[in-house]
């Protein structure tokens, strides 16, 4: 399973349900160090393919923020997998984005 998360739309709270399914099911689950815990992953840069390499792939479930790439279909084996992603009214998800990383107050200092 590829969980696709998107900033600001439920999405951690989707994954966090997506990694319960995935261990009910006993597939193993990328999880990143909690140092890398909010890392954007990039698997078609060779440093984010080599972190996830040492990691243990193939996995049964991705749930951790990516940048869309062919190759995370690869992490996920064998088969196709499924792939979701959560969407959310554009309008709110920018206004909790403003409030969420503090928009309006760097804007008042600049």
């Amino acid at each position: 399973m590829l969980f696709l998360k998107t900033h600001k739309t439920g999405s951690t709270t989707v994954a966090a349900i997506v990694h319960r399914y995935a261990e009910s099911r006993g597939w193993a689950c990328f999880v990143p160090s909690p140092d890398l815990d909010s890392h954007i992953f990039d698997v078609g840069s060779g440093v984010d393919a080599a972190l996830v390499a040492r990691a243990g792939a193939p996995f049964g479930c991705w749930a951790s923020h990516a940048i869309w790439h062919p190759r995370l279909l690869d992490l996920i084996g064998p088969g196709a997998p499924l792939v979701l992603s959560v969407v959310r009214e554009p309008v709110s998800r920018f206004l909790s984005a403003w409030d969420f990383y503090s928009v309006g107050a760097r804007v008042a200092r600049d």
